[in-house]
């Protein structure tokens, strides 16, 4: 996941710790990469606005809870969970996504709720914005996507996304559980993110793939 800032004065303001206390999904191995496929998540700036309202809402809400906010530019929704490739694997994976994705056309989820989301390991807790699609069409051609991106990663021996999907993009991060019981999305219900085109991120390397118009 990206790196966060510390939002709203709310935790140090100057950490020695560049990793802010996170620890590594995976240990490093020499010639493997951590992957990450998504969707870039572009917002208009009054949703933006929203975002930082609710961040600031939920940090205000949790006394002593160190929260720290996504950048704008690094807000994604993940299509895969995060896996490895060897070096050699990277190329062979991005092309199978493409043939995979040939036949899939573009789609829209927009805001539905805020919600609280652990990693696996259960280290990490995320401000999440929950997202749905706004139609049946949306809905068939974001599951198509979801299909298209499982197939690719069970040929390549990895473990495919969630299920039930929960689509989602997280705007915070914290180390400690918390909590989101009445806090609303406001102006940020109005995201509405455009799934045009997928991102494969391997180390820090990135491919991207364009699906159907």
């Amino acid at each position: 996941l990206p790196d966060a800032e510390p939002v709203l004065g709310v935790g140090p303001a100057v950490d020695a710790d560049p990793h802010q206390g996170r620890a590594r999904q995976f240990p490093h191995v020499e010639g493997q990469f951590n992957v990450h496929v998504f969707f870039a998540v572009g917002l208009s700036d009054k949703a933006i606005n929203g975002i930082n309202r609710l961040v600031g809402a939920v940090a205000e809400s949790s006394a002593g809870l160190a929260l720290h906010a996504v950048a704008p530019g690094d807000l994604h929704i993940s299509f895969a969970r995060p896996f490895t490739l060897q070096r050699g694997q990277i190329v062979p994976f991005v092309s199978a996504l493409e043939k995979s994705l040939r036949r899939c056309s573009r789609f829209r989820l927009s805001a539905k709720k805020a919600s609280v989301l652990s990693n696996d390991s259960q280290t990490r807790y995320f401000l999440t914005v929950l997202t749905d699609a706004p139609g049946a069409a949306e809905a068939e051609y974001c599951q198509r996507a979801l299909n298209s991106v499982d197939s690719v990663l069970a040929a390549f021996e990895k473990e495919p996304f969630y299920r039930p999907a929960q689509l989602h993009f997280s705007v915070a991060w914290s180390l400690q559980a918390f909590d989101v019981a009445g806090v609303v999305l406001g102006e940020a219900a109005e995201a509405l993110i455009d799934c045009a085109q997928l991102t494969v991120k391997a180390g820090t390397r990135e491919y991207t793939i364009a699906l159907r118009a």
